[in-house]
């Protein structure tokens, strides 16, 4: 058995097979910044991610998290199907989540009140995709040095 060369990392979803959602090399300083890496530049363009960014309903999409973010709302939402959270709070929000890139935050919120695609813009997915959670974007990593190899 060899180990093979540290500062390279796999990638992978941990939810997902790695059929559905192939692994990447990843050449980074730490997993985090892996991830990170994956995050920005693969994941934000990925199909799937574009889908969920775009979609401007209030249930499983990114908008969500700007209209049912509060137990009463997700209640009320729950027992009426309506999102009524009011458009300054929901304002607000977009601004605390795009803090430090407040253009990007313009631009979305503009999306989200025209629907215009072209304002999901390449630096706006990557940056929704590198502020994902661990629990919403479900990627590990390991450090190849760490991969056991058989020959």
């Amino acid at each position: 058995m060899t180990l093979i060369n540290r500062g390279a990392f796999l990638v992978a979803s941990a939810d997902e097979s790695i059929v559905s959602v192939p692994p990447y090399l990843v050449f980074a300083e730490s997993k985090a910044a892996a991830i990170l890496k994956y995050q920005r530049e693969v994941r934000a363009m990925d199909e799937d991610f574009y889908a969920w960014v775009a979609d401007r309903s209030v249930n499983a999409s990114f908008a969500e998290r700007f209209y049912l973010a509060s137990a009463p709302e997700l209640d009320r939402f729950s027992v009426s199907g309506v999102a009524a959270t009011e458009p300054e709070i929901v304002a607000s929000r977009i601004k605390t989540f795009f803090r430090a890139r407040p253009e990007l935050g313009s631009a979305y919120a503009e999306f989200l009140q025209t629907g215009d695609l072209s304002l999901l813009v390449p630096d706006l997915l990557a940056f929704i995709a590198a502020s994902q959670t661990v629990q919403e974007h479900g990627m590990v990593a390991i450090e190849v040095g760490d991969i056991l190899r058989l020959e």
